[in-house]
């Protein structure tokens, strides 16, 4: 009794949209956290152990997506916000890139548009959607107007593009550098 009034649930008597919401957040959990541990796996046996940063790394990752899966059944707020930020991130990511790389290197960005992958696009777009609907707000126990849920997606859509051209310009933007450099060698 005690888990089920600490796990997003819905009752007998809830209207049909909230049954909908409330089993696509436990699917969407189940199918994420399925994938975590088969990748997990799959990296640890890949690696095979040699390497123990590595290892670290893998299951840091790990860690982390368990607690925000764990989060997100457990109804909390910063991992909802958490895995919206995620999902703008994924979703933002192509486009903020390839402006980037067009604007700081345009002669090595040539062949950008083919590791566009649109499963993660319209992936976003879904999680997006399901964490951000009035049913999900209340599951999380988050009162907002319409205009409160816009400010929402806009800052989070802001700190999405912030975080991403900081990666592209001082981390994806030297590695190719470098390994342009070596293939010129």
């Amino acid at each position: 009794e005690k888990m089920k009034k600490l796990l997003i649930h819905f009752e007998k008597n809830n209207i049909i949209n909230k049954k909908i919401v409330v089993t696509a957040i436990w699917i969407f959990s189940l199918i994420t956290l399925l994938l975590l541990l088969t990748i997990t796996y799959q990296e640890l046996v890949s690696e095979q152990i040699t390497h123990s940063s590595s290892v670290v790394e893998i299951l840091a990752g790990l860690t982390i997506g368990i607690l925000l899966i764990s989060g997100l059944l457990t109804g909390s707020k910063t991992a909802r916000w958490m895995i919206l930020l995620i999902s703008y991130i994924a979703l933002l990511s192509p486009f903020v890139i390839y402006v980037m790389l067009e604007v700081f290197v345009p002669v090595i960005h040539e062949n950008f548009w083919t590791t566009v992958i649109f499963p993660n696009i319209i992936m976003s777009v879904f999680i997006i959607t399901l964490l951000s609907n009035e049913i999900s707000l209340k599951l999380y126990f988050i009162k907002k107007d319409k205009k409160s849920r816009i400010k929402e997606q806009l800052y989070l859509v802001i700190v999405a593009i912030g975080l991403i051209g900081l990666y592209t310009y001082y981390i994806y933007i030297p590695m190719l550098y470098k390994s342009s450099l070596f293939t010129t060698i």
